[in-house]
């Protein structure tokens, strides 16, 4: 049956934005490594620890820096998500890599080494991480929404403006990151969206009294997932208290406000107390001083610091991820620029033409609430900034804010387009090209893994059963001739049973059916790759190819292919067992192989 009327193209232009939003969010988790966003590690700590203690609350300790300072919202949603699976497993903590950028010894955007066993399909530890990453994107899909919900609360009659703003949201690359990642970011934003939602609900009708409750419990939310998102609450109650002291005596307004107070504090205020009881303040920020001391500014800010800030600010909003360490093209930040600019300048010519006719009372109020949540959430980041280091600066944390910048944005390019909002339809695809590009064009090529990933296992030649020294297994070769140049190139399929105590080198030596040696091939098994042995996690596979240069007089027939791995530095080779029991002699595999043959 075709669906009809205006809620129904709303709820099909809402499935559309939000549906886009979300494979585009899952491409991002599935792209980017785990351990590779922003206090991942902390944040899964946090989730491990829930489920190991029974949902117990972490507790913040001198001297361990962790996440036991955030309020548990997201981590109890992704905890009680990720409790069926291996979140626990000692194996999944992040192994840190010597190369990583800011360890300074290389310039690697990986904090940490990957491997096999992290690639899908996901198993143990993996699983639950990407599981638990799954709650990020749903925050991200109901922000989108709330979003859409907003521009059409506000402007019933602008379908155009409900889409371009849900897009703005749902196609910007840095909240696709953050919510395909581990990161209470995603949760505090829906909160704050859905705050700033409920908020304009009651400026719209302010005598329904559910509404009044429902605030509130936004508001507790807000404040649970994030302490910073009690600058969305405070902005909310801040207008609210405004509109109901114009309109209401003052038994109504204490009444009204009454009942929003009381369900934040029924959702939040426990976790207050709590704090109160631990830490003797009712933030517990004395304890996090003293635990990240190291990330507090050291220095008086001043007016450069304040344009450093707004730069960042305005660049990780759009486009740096990892760990800052993966930026996006130039191309693309001048291109939002150039967006920002043109929407601004539509804005405030409109502004200053005195033409607001088209803008009635609750729009006014609307836009005006709106705006107050976005200049709140900034003076808040600006505070945040005189205290901490340039750590603070990033764009992310004024996602509770999205929303409202994202309309704003979105009213002045409809502004500028007038009529013809069909111009709008190139900007808007032209962003998802963005995303898609950013994702697999710029992110994936960031993180390259020399291990093969688990779906490439089920393809390998599994013709051998060796174990070398209870370090490595041979899983498989093949061996093909080339002929130009004439060579031999064999391919060996390398498994890490345990971690590798010595970067061993592979031999591959060719030699006729007397043992005559013709041919030979040594290196350490993906060391030309930046990846040797020591670097290998257990379960890794790592293919591992040798080119054998062949005589010019070699006569077709039978030979013999020997494998093995040594130390190079005292040339004892791993013993061998295969198959697993039996000791080889000289550690070698042997394998009859016959070249020259048609």
């Amino acid at each position: 049956m075709e669906l009809k009327g205006p809620g129904n193209r709303r709820r099909r232009l809402e499935l559309v934005v939000v549906g886009t939003f979300v494979l585009l969010a899952l491409a991002y988790s599935l792209t980017v490594p785990i351990w590779e966003a922003p206090d991942e590690p902390g944040h899964y700590d946090y989730i491990a620890t829930l489920v190991s203690s029974g949902f117990r609350l972490p507790v913040q300790v001198l001297d361990q820096l962790t996440e036991a300072h955030q309020p548990p919202l997201h981590y109890a949603l992704a905890a009680a998500l990720a409790a069926p699976f291996d979140v626990g497993s000692q194996v999944g903590r992040p192994l840190p890599n010597p190369g990583f950028r800011y360890v300074g010894q290389g310039n690697d955007p990986n904090l940490a080494l990957h491997g096999t066993a992290e690639t899908f399909p996901f198993q143990g530890y993996s699983l639950a991480f990407h599981v638990a990453r799954l709650v990020s994107v749903f925050a991200g899909a109901v922000t989108v929404l709330f979003t859409m919900r907003i521009a059409s609360l506000l402007f019933p009659r602008r379908p155009w403006l409900m889409v371009t703003a849900g897009a703005l949201v749902g196609l910007n690359p840095q909240f696709l990151f953050i919510s395909g990642a581990i990161n209470n970011d995603a949760t505090v934003t829906m909160a704050a969206t859905g705050t700033l939602l409920q908020a304009l609900l009651v400026l719209r009708q302010p005598g329904a009294t559910g509404r009044w409750w429902r605030l509130g419990i936004w508001m507790g939310l807000a404040v649970l997932a994030k302490p910073s998102g009690a600058v969305a609450a405070l902005a909310a109650g801040i207008a609210i208290a405004a509109l109901a002291h114009s309109r209401y005596s003052r038994r109504d307004l204490v009444r009204h406000l009454g009942r929003t107070l009381f369900a934040a504090i029924t959702v939040c205020g426990w976790w207050f107390s709590r704090n109160q009881l631990l830490y003797g303040d009712l933030l517990g920020s004395r304890v996090f001083r003293q635990v990240f001391w190291m990330v507090q500014r050291r220095s008086p800010f001043i007016l450069q610091d304040l344009h450093t800030m707004l730069f960042t600010q305005l660049r990780t909003f759009w486009g740096e991820f990892g760990w800052l360490t993966v930026v996006a093209p130039g191309w693309f930040h001048d291109s939002i620029e150039v967006l920002l600019v043109i929407s601004v300048v539509s804005l405030v010519s409109t502004m200053l033409r005195g033409d607001r006719h088209w803008l009635t009372d609750f729009q006014k109020r609307g836009l005006a609430l709106l705006g107050l949540a976005l200049f709140t959430q900034q003076g808040f980041q600006l505070v945040m900034a005189v205290q901490f280091d340039p750590s603070h600066y990033q764009g992310r944390y004024l996602f509770p804010a999205i929303a409202p910048v994202s309309l704003f944005i979105g009213l002045g390019l409809q502004q500028f387009v007038g009529r013809r909002r069909c111009l709008l339809a190139p900007v808007l695809v032209g962003l998802a090209g963005c995303a898609l590009f950013l994702c697999f064009g710029v992110i994936a090529p960031a993180y390259p893994m020399v291990p093969l990933p688990r779906w490439a296992l089920f393809s390998l030649p599994r013709n051998t059963q060796a174990d070398l020294g209870g370090q490595f297994r041979l899983l498989g070769q093949s061996i093909r001739e080339l002929e130009h140049p004439h060579r031999l190139e064999v391919r060996l399929y390398w498994e890490a049973a345990a971690r590798p105590d010595f970067d061993y080198s592979a031999f591959v030596h060719l030699t006729d059916v007397t043992g005559v040696l013709l041919s030979q091939d040594d290196h350490g098994p993906g060391a030309d790759r930046g990846y040797p042995p020591t670097s290998w996690l257990v379960g890794d596979v790592v293919r591992d190819i040798h080119s054998l240069p062949l005589p010019e007089a070699l006569l077709p027939g039978d030979y013999r292919l020997r494998v093995g791995l040594y130390n190079w530095q005292t040339g004892t080779r791993l013993p061998m067992y295969s198959p697993p029991g039996r000791e080889l002699p000289e550690a070698t595999l042997e394998t009859p192989i016959t070249i020259g043959a048609d």
